[in-house]
């Protein structure tokens, strides 16, 4: 259980590092992916809404 942890806080570890050198090599491209899901994130949230007042007002 104890390598399990060590792998799983050095796998964090590494897309930590992964996302901050991201940001850094490309800031712009980052920024676009960035915005990119929060608009699929928002847009899944209002087409769930959109689902259950129908179910709801129906």
């Amino acid at each position: 259980m104890m390598a399990l942890d060590k792998v799983r806080k050095v796998a964090i570890w590494l897309v930590v590092a992964f996302i901050a050198y991201a940001i850094f090599k490309s800031p712009s491209k980052s920024g676009d992916i960035v915005h990119n899901i929060w608009s699929i994130l928002s847009n899944g949230v209002d087409q769930i809404g959109k689902f259950f007042d129908k179910i709801l007002n129906s």
